[in-house]
């Protein structure tokens, strides 16, 4: 109606309006994101750089926008459905794909973000499935017209095709192979070995690993006979799935308690000279655990290195020293 009126309007007086609407409170980032895209649409001058500040990687390498004290301050935000981390994400996409000066490569490591959410097969409901189809599918059809499955092709020492995921094998010492991959979406691939390290430095990367006993002071004395906690505070610089901690335990110690069902955690198994933690979300931030002991055997003990990983992808780990124990009465 307004054109055929011949009307203009005057998009950059509202859009003052709005901005002038937060002056005496802070926009929030999808807020900030909102009125980005809202410039776009209307041919206004926008600016892409104080997306730079929100700029976040995962563990395996790709780019995602996120204000880390949301969460923080109202632990349920990532259930809302329509102000969450994933529909922010999508905002942010459309910004830098209609910008012309971003960076294609982000654009990538965006949508393997996409792809790295459906970790279970799926993404959380129907409104979010839609929103990402739409959103990243003409994008992934512009250099084909169709959508080829994933495939990795091991050549050399072994010849194999793999179209079923997850995937596991092992390599002999001197076994050489190539490897290839064929598909639309990304694959993960780590390797590692294992072999027994008899003092272990300690390791910080994408994890920080603290351990001690909550007596009076730092010298790992205890009393036979009187409980104590074994307190382990990990700190997750990145947003991790399927944590697991290993905390061994000293061998002059027992169980006081077996206690279960602990707040972060989806499991725990106390044996007989470790205790493993299973959670299955750890978001960006400090956590304490604890283990509840009884020392009954005097003497000197080794208290071997706590250690946390993540239990399909194991070189992204953290631990601490071997420490001494002394048990007394």
């Amino acid at each position: 109606i307004l054109k055929m009126l011949n009307t203009e309007i005057n998009y950059k007086y509202y859009i003052e309006q709005i901005e002038k609407s937060y002056k005496d409170k802070p926009k929030s980032f999808i807020t900030e994101l909102k009125l980005t895209k809202l410039k776009q649409f209307c041919d206004l001058p926008f600016d892409t750089e104080p997306l730079s500040k929100y700029r976040r990687t995962t563990f395996f390498g790709n780019v995602y926008f996120s204000d880390s004290n949301k969460e923080e301050t109202n632990p349920f935000s990532r259930y809302y459905l329509r102000n969450n981390e994933i529909q922010t994400n999508i905002i942010a996409y459309n910004i830098l794909k209609n910008d012309s000066n971003s960076n294609k490569n982000d654009l990538l490591k965006m949508r393997n973000y996409f792809f790295e959410q459906r970790k279970t097969g799926y993404w959380r409901n129907t409104y979010e499935s839609s929103k990402i189809i739409e959103t990243l599918l003409p994008d992934l059809l512009k250099s084909n017209n169709k959508l080829v499955k994933q495939k990795l092709i091991l050549s050399g020492d072994i010849n194999k095709t793999v179209t079923k995921f997850p995937f596991s094998t092992k390599l002999k010492a001197y076994d050489t192979i190539t490897i290839s991959k064929k598909g639309t979406t990304p694959i993960y691939l780590t390797s590692f070995q294992t072999y027994w390290e008899p003092m272990p430095e300690p390791r910080k990367n994408n994890f920080v690993v603290k351990s001690y006993f909550n007596t009076n002071d730092s010298t790992n004395i205890l009393k036979a006979g009187k409980k104590v906690k074994l307190i382990v505070e990990l700190e997750v610089k990145k947003d991790a799935d399927y944590v697991m901690l290993d905390i061994p335990i000293p061998g002059g110690c027992s169980y006081a308690s077996k206690k279960n069902y602990f707040i972060n955690e989806v499991h725990r198994e106390y044996r007989k000279q470790k205790t493993n933690i299973y959670c299955r979300k750890l978001n960006k931030g400090n956590y304490t655990f604890e283990i509840e002991l009884l020392p009954r055997y005097t003497g000197k003990y080794t208290l071997n290195p706590a250690k946390a990983e993540l239990m399909y992808f194991p070189t992204f780990n953290a631990n601490t020293i071997v420490k001494k124990t002394i048990i007394q009465y």
